[in-house]
């Protein structure tokens, strides 16, 4: 699935360099998948959920259902 995101991703506007933020989870592997040649992969260091975009969301999220 995630190396279908990737093709698709790199089809649209292929001229350009597109840079991806990943963590570690299990669903971001990249073992045995092509990665397109305008796309480049980072990953985030282990444990640093600060560095994580996805975790503000849930700590918005967490903090706005407390609220409730």
């Amino acid at each position: 699935m995630f190396e279908a995101y990737l093709r698709a991703f790199s089809e649209y506007r292929p001229e350009e360099l597109k840079i991806i933020i990943i963590d570690n989870s299990g669903f971001h592997s990249t073992e045995n998948i092509t990665i397109p040649y305008n796309i480049k992969l980072f990953r985030i260091p282990l444990y640093t959920p600060e560095l994580n975009p996805a975790e503000k969301v849930w700590r918005f999220k967490g903090a706005e259902k407390m609220t409730k």
